[in-house]
């Protein structure tokens, strides 16, 4: 069972803005589940997605952006979605090692290996990190879109 919700308007204009949000979130869902992501049941709300929502509607160019931003992070292997997925929960606590830790009960050490393996796989390693928001950016749209965005022939 999955489920996309927009953000709760007033009026028949708030009704509208609602659906439409609602219905890009249920696009990327059926993007993300036709790409063999997990078919876990997901409440899906429109803040959490928001940016990919917008992008969503040009998948060849998603997937150029996330290919040329994340470089060889952007393959779809195994190895490089934990990284990614590390990398993205990493930022998303304001780089905290302890914090990204804890929110996937991992030891910290561990933690600070993937996030260092993961940056030296972007085009420009750890410069790439200095404003994050590409990168940021890039690895929503491969959570959320999977491998729909990820590089072809890697």
């Amino acid at each position: 069972l999955h489920a996309a919700f927009g953000r709760p308007g007033a009026g028949l204009g708030g009704f509208r803005t609602s659906a439409r949000q609602a219905a890009r979130i249920r696009e990327i869902l059926g993007t993300r589940l036709g790409s063999g992501a997990a078919a876990a049941p997901l409440w899906v709300h429109y803040d959490q997605a928001a940016p990919v929502a917008l992008m969503a509607g040009d998948l060849p160019a998603v997937r150029d952006f996330v290919t040329c931003t994340l470089g060889a992070l952007a393959a779809a292997g195994a190895r490089e979605a934990v990284l990614r997925d590390t990398l993205r929960i990493f930022l998303d606590r304001h780089r905290g090692h302890a914090a990204t830790a804890r929110a996937m009960s991992l030891h910290r050490n561990s933690v600070q290996y993937r996030v260092h393996r993961a940056t030296a796989l972007l085009p420009r390693g750890e410069r790439d990190l200095a404003d994050d928001f590409n990168v940021r950016a890039a690895l929503l749209a491969v959570h959320w879109l999977g491998d729909a965005v990820l590089a072809t022939g890697s």
